[in-house]
């Protein structure tokens, strides 16, 4: 999630792919009521939620945070053909990109603070039961010229996100199961990475 400000509009190409990782932040801050100035291409070039608002817990905050990359697992877990595992490199390449100080999901997993290892299940939960909502609003993100304003997303999805069920949340427990070590190493990078920002 991105927490620069972003004055203006980007504008730019932008992809079903590249939407969807936005739109699963933005339907997670409907979700839990918390605004935001907008959502769309960021200067970095990724699909982001600009000026997200915060709520007032950490949990909702991993949750929120952890939407767009669990998104992007998701997809590839319904593509998915069994031929190799993926749940762990996505965790590893997660915990890389805090890591190595790259662009990447280094800005989600650090907005966690350290709730991955708590969260990250029910955020692919929460991004499995809306699946086809994110998706619609991934395609209002691609076929809009600019960056769409809270308002105008709120006005044409909000109240329409499904609660996460018993049974979904155990689903996505089961599938970060053989993960379970590379999501705490994941909360371990971020402790250490904010750790080293207040030294500077």
């Amino acid at each position: 999630m991105n927490t620069r400000t972003e004055p203006e509009a980007t504008g730019g190409e932008l992809d079903l792919s590249a939407a969807r990782h936005g739109a699963a932040h933005a339907i997670a801050h409907l979700h839990f009521g918390v605004t935001f100035g907008s959502v769309g291409l960021s200067p970095s070039g990724w699909c982001e939620v600009i000026d997200p608002g915060w709520a007032a817990n950490a949990q909702t905050n991993a949750r929120i945070a952890l939407a767009g990359p669990c998104m992007d697992l998701a997809v590839d877990l319904i593509e998915d053909e069994g031929d190799e595992p993926i749940v762990v490199p996505w965790l590893e390449s997660w915990r890389d990109d805090v890591v190595n100080q790259g662009d990447g999901y280094r800005d989600d997993m650090v907005a966690a603070r350290g709730g991955v290892a708590n969260e990250a299940a029910w955020a692919l939960a929460l991004c499995r039961t809306n699946f086809d909502l994110i998706d619609e609003a991934a395609m209002l993100l691609v076929a809009a010229a600019t960056n769409v304003e809270y308002l105008t997303f709120a006005a044409q999805l909000d109240g329409r996100t499904l609660a996460v069920g018993p049974d979904e949340l155990e689903a996505a427990y089961d599938d970060f199961a053989g993960g379970l070590l590379a999501l705490e190493v994941i909360d371990e990078a971020v402790i250490e990475h904010l750790a080293s920002e207040l030294v500077k």
